[in-house]
């Protein structure tokens, strides 16, 4: 979060805080004095508040999207890359292209930047792959934990079965991964 960003969300917070004591003030004043007056402060002490607030959630939402926007035509990539990885591994006698690796350390760079943690730390676990002598089950595993960490950044349905994203692109997934297991 920039500098700015965050001088703007004390300053909301600030507001929120003056108006809540205004608001007890007046209410407690009000009971005490004229009643009259004390209606159109409250009334004008709660607007603040909700203001604040909705303005808190509109920049959320908006430095979600930003984020959103830098990384979701990498995550695409990924998906790609996913999708054509039994054939480039098929075709290359079990190894990767360079420009596979180029594209997956172009990834890895722009998760360093705009990737959640959920998401990072499934590619983390994919890149180990080569360290380690894993069953074709257990990449197949990893890349599906990446797919679904990538949904639950994008706010898609978490729910989803991981056969159910590899079975887009792996016919035979059923004979590779047992039914109903969650990531």
């Amino acid at each position: 979060m920039s500098p700015i960003a965050r001088l703007y969300g004390i300053g909301i917070v600030v507001l929120v805080v003056l108006a809540c004591i205004a608001l007890v003030w007046v209410m407690v004043a009000g009971l005490l004095n004229n009643l009259a007056t004390a209606g159109p402060v409250i009334a004008a002490a709660i607007a603040l508040i909700v203001f604040a607030v909705g303005e808190v959630f509109t920049r959320q939402r908006v430095a979600q999207q930003y984020r959103w926007d830098k990384i979701a035509d990498d995550y695409e990539g990924f998906v790609e890359m996913v999708r054509t990885m039994g054939d480039t591994l098929e075709e290359n006698n079990g190894e990767l292209p360079q420009e596979t690796l180029d594209k997956m350390g172009k990834f890895s760079d722009k998760l360093m930047m705009w990737g959640t943690p959920d998401v990072i730390r499934a590619w983390r676990d994919v890149k180990r792959l080569a360290d380690e002598d894993l069953e074709p089950t257990e990449a197949m595993l990893r890349f599906g934990a990446v797919l679904v960490a990538i949904r639950k950044d994008l706010g898609h349905n978490r729910n989803l079965d991981v056969r159910d994203l590899l079975g887009v692109t792996i016919n035979d997934i059923d004979d590779h991964i047992p039914a109903g297991l969650k990531l």
